[in-house]
């Protein structure tokens, strides 16, 4: 009986042996399923974006990139953001492809001289320093850079917003760009202006050209006046024009220094400016 017993059960250990080797196999690629899951998908491949913009997203020329973009496009429908004058702002979806996505706005350095004693040579370096930063007289002045020059004795506000609008100056005109995110490679008109006005925070999101017609107060400003309307919008600093239409190409400047035609326009004007 045991030489009998011994031949039957002698085939199990091998069986035993394979099953716990494929067990085990079995767990570890288990294991190698959880590790990667949680890293695959739609849902997990936005890109972070760069700086503390809330809204986290980024536009290329074509549509938006980054988390929760699908829904950004929603709450922005593409017939509000129509320009009506993008016929005269120069749109280059291949140039804002090539652009470097704006940082966000920065406000302006501070004008405030810190104490102590200096030397002469010291004093009029900065005072040659200021001469070149900002304008001779009390309006804003567009220089051959395609940057505008705050008055020195503009409020602080003002010389954020136009430190923000220095910023993207140049950038190339996207229509819709600057819409979901301040940080864009190109900007249509309302997006511009949010943009140069984040630079004071007067506005907490990107805003399109028709809601500008009800934003701050009625009438022009001292400083800052907003003219808008359902497919189009600009503003004026200190004098200086803000605008995306009649630019030199599209790195041309969206400061002008020349009038346009007012008409057919709501004038409003960020409280107290």
């Amino acid at each position: 009986m045991s030489d009998s017993a011994s031949t039957t059960t002698a085939p199990k250990a091998p069986k035993l042996k394979y099953a716990t080797a494929a067990a085990v196999l079995v767990a570890v690629a288990l294991v190698l399923v959880f590790a990667v899951k949680p890293f695959s998908g739609s849902g997990n491949a936005a890109t972070k974006s760069s700086g503390d913009d809330p809204y986290a997203l980024t536009f290329d020329g074509e549509g938006f990139s980054g988390k929760g973009a699908a829904n950004a496009v929603k709450t922005e429908p593409v017939a509000q953001r129509d320009d009506a004058e993008a016929k005269y702002s120069s749109e280059c979806v291949s140039c804002a492809k090539k652009q470097k996505v704006a940082e966000l706005p920065a406000a302006s350095a501070t004008t405030q001289v810190a104490a102590g004693a200096r030397s002469n040579e010291e004093v009029e370096k900065l005072a040659k320093q200021q001469r070149n930063q900002f304008a001779s007289g009390d309006m804003t002045e567009l220089g051959s850079d395609g940057q505008a020059k705050a008055p020195l004795g503009a409020p602080d506000a003002v010389k954020q917003v136009i430190a923000a609008g220095n910023q993207i100056a140049k950038y190339p005109y996207i229509w819709g760009g600057g819409h979901g995110s301040f940080q864009a490679r190109g900007y249509d008109c309302s997006g511009s202006v949010s943009y140069a006005l984040k630079g004071a925070d007067l506005v907490d999101r990107t805003m399109v050209s028709g809601e500008y017609m009800s934003y701050g107060e009625p009438g022009p400003g001292k400083w800052i006046t907003i003219y808008s309307n359902a497919g189009h919008m600009f503003m004026t600093v200190g004098g200086l024009r803000y605008d995306t239409s009649f630019r030199d190409g599209p790195y041309g400047t969206r400061w002008h220094d020349d009038k346009r035609s007012l008409a057919g326009f709501t004038v409003t004007h960020p409280p107290g400016l």
